[in-house]
């Protein structure tokens, strides 16, 4: 790894990408793992994988908690401060001014297409970050794995089950699996 972040590296980074989130947090996550990994070589590939599992297996928004993570693996109570700070503050102000224009602005026809194409953007976002995360794992060795956790979210999801118990107990199996 190059290294550390210093404190005002991490807030341009995480004010860069975590507090404008746009096209949900999945999207967000995978521009923070092409900065965070690839480009800067602060964290490992599995480090910030394992930083993003625990995130999405706190309750409240993932995108908070894996920033909050992120600022506490570099700089613990301040780090994460920092981090949920530039994830909530900036994005909590452009959604209440957002909210306000939407409300002024939905009447209008143009505006409600505009938002049905965004929309659609917005599931193409994030169908590319379900890609970028699962296809690393997409190998020979790791494919019908991969796959079969995949359907069963997918089917969790659909049928409205809590996903709770159901990543917990697909973590173990993953976890005994690799033994």
């Amino acid at each position: 790894m190059a290294g550390s972040p210093t404190l005002g590296g991490l807030l341009r980074l995480l004010l860069k990408h975590a507090a404008f989130t746009v096209g949900g947090g999945s999207v967000t996550t995978i521009a923070l793992e092409r900065d965070i990994v690839d480009d800067l070589r602060w964290l490992s590939k599995d480090r910030y994988r394992g930083l993003y599992g625990l995130a999405r297996v706190t309750p409240g928004t993932n995108i908070l908690a894996l920033v909050t993570g992120i600022g506490w693996d570099f700089y613990r109570w301040p780090g994460a401060l920092l981090g949920l700070a530039c994830a909530a503050i900036p994005g909590a102000v452009l959604a209440t001014l957002l909210a306000a224009g939407y409300e002024q602005a939905y009447g209008n026809p143009m505006v409600r297409r505009f938002l049905l194409g965004a929309a659609a953007a917005v599931c193409g976002f994030i169908a590319a970050s379900i890609w970028k995360l699962i296809s690393p794992y997409l190998g020979a060795e790791g494919r019908v794995l991969t796959l079969v956790v995949f359907a069963v979210g997918l089917g969790v999801s659909l049928l409205g089950i809590s996903p709770f118990p159901v990543i917990v107990a697909l973590a173990v199996m993953g976890y005994l699996s690799a033994r």
